[in-house]
């Protein structure tokens, strides 16, 4: 599927799941802002398999993505102020990666639910107020951090509780 094509199926998707947000494109990416205030207001929600997106801005925002699915590939995009988590994978996704991400601002980056077989590269993690990357839960398992990714000025870098 072409970029252009994904853009607006996700726009749409985005703008029935959040009323009141605010979503714009410019020249490189698509901006997903909150609006609703609500705890858990998240920008997409992953659903299916085999999906990857790219050039994504969150900001103000509870969660950015939430995903459920597995063999997605999030990659250059940004969030700014997500009061949960800029990316959380529950327990039936498994083997996704984020590339070249920055997460400022936020409760934590990347929050891993009991998710498997998760690849973190080039990301940069700053200033986030919980944790720049939190490991939640047994058995949330062969997660690679690579040594790309920076850390500087979160409460905790990398969390990992059982």
């Amino acid at each position: 599927m072409n970029r252009l094509k994904k853009v607006l199926i996700i726009m749409i998707f985005t703008l029935l799941s959040l009323s009141g947000s605010s979503l714009y494109v410019d020249k490189e990416y698509v901006h997903i802002q909150g609006a609703t205030g609500m705890l858990y207001e998240t920008g997409i929600r992953v659903t299916e398999d085999n999906q990857t997106f790219e050039y994504y801005v969150f900001t103000d925002i509870a969660i950015g993505f939430a995903v459920w699915a597995s063999n997605t590939t999030i990659r250059y995009c940004t969030f700014i102020n997500c009061s949960d988590e800029g990316i959380v994978f529950f327990s039936t996704s498994q083997f996704n990666k984020v590339e070249n991400c920055l997460f400022v601002d936020c409760c934590d980056g990347i929050e891993l639910q009991q998710s498997h077989f998760t690849t973190i590269s080039n990301c940069t993690f700053n200033n986030n107020w919980h944790a720049g990357i939190d490991i939640i839960g047994q058995p949330s398992h062969n997660v690679s951090i690579d040594s790309s990714c920076t850390f500087a000025d979160n409460e905790m870098d990398i969390y990992r509780r059982s």
